[in-house]
């Protein structure tokens, strides 16, 4: 009976150490990341972004993810490296554009932030906080009409945020 019971343990032992020991994956970290990015733990979240990474280079979300908590410290051009990144493994992923036109706007690279809130529309029509945030960077460029233009299709697509800019630019 001690033996059967000292097996037991053993097994019982192997099989837990089994389950604790799967391989984290890439996906895992990013998700990790993603969580500490919730808690304002930019600098966290940045470590599980490049273990991911580190597992899967090719992997467009841990780039996008990392460049989205290096912008949040205010590492724009570090943030925009990373969207370049992010771009290069998926093109048409329209939330890449709209936020490394953020880091771009935020450096007041205004033409540059432009292009990637075009190219952001162009991969996802109905895009609203591109629409928006291309109007505003309109008006940065001193281009009001089109600006307006922008600003408009926002509050169809329901951005009630555009409301006031366009009474203000606009009317």
């Amino acid at each position: 009976m001690r033996t059967l019971k000292i097996i037991l343990f053993f097994a019982f032992c192997l099989s837990s150490f089994a389950i604790y020991s799967q391989t984290t994956t890439a996906e895992d970290f990013v998700r990790r990341g993603k969580n500490k990015g919730q808690l304002e733990d930019y600098h966290g979240a940045i470590i599980d972004f490049t273990k991911a990474i580190a597992i899967n280079p090719e992997y467009a979300e841990a780039h996008f993810s990392r460049g989205f908590a290096q912008h949040k410290l205010g590492d724009y051009k570090i943030a925009i490296e990373n969207y370049d990144k992010a771009i290069s493994l998926k093109s048409d992923y329209a939330e890449i554009y709209q936020n490394r036109g953020v880091s771009k706007f935020s450096l007041r690279d205004f033409k540059g932030a432009l292009e990637d809130y075009t190219n952001a529309i162009k991969y996802k029509k109905d895009y609203p906080i591109a629409y928006f945030s291309r109007g505003l960077t309109k008006i940065k460029l001193s281009q009001t009409d089109s600006a307006c233009e922008d600003l408009r299709k926002v509050l169809s697509l329901g951005y009630k945020q555009a409301e006031e800019l366009i009474k203000k630019i606009c009317d």
